[in-house]
């Protein structure tokens, strides 16, 4: 049986981009983003039409926990609309 601290988690947010974020400042956290995630075990997907973000997360609970109140901060890609986790 999984515990918290071992079981995959999948989260699921929308957002607005921030007016003024460019399509360069985009680039670069994709790629730290995907640097980042990466490296803690964190996979998914992100698809932007040029105002709005969708972005699919899943991982080890904890770690996708840790990154959604890390996410829930201040971003150059808006402010987090809907949350969705699916466990």
């Amino acid at each position: 049986m999984n515990t918290a601290d071992d079981a995959l988690v999948r989260l699921v947010y929308s957002s607005s981009i921030a007016p003024g974020v460019t399509a360069q400042a985009v680039t670069d956290i994709v790629r730290v983003s995907t640097e980042r995630n990466r490296a803690s075990g964190i996979t998914g997907m992100l698809a932007l039409d040029g105002t709005r973000v969708c972005q699919i997360l899943e991982g080890p609970h904890d770690t996708v926990v840790a990154l959604r109140h890390h996410s829930g901060r201040s971003s150059p890609l808006g402010r987090r609309r809907a949350w969705s986790e699916v466990h």
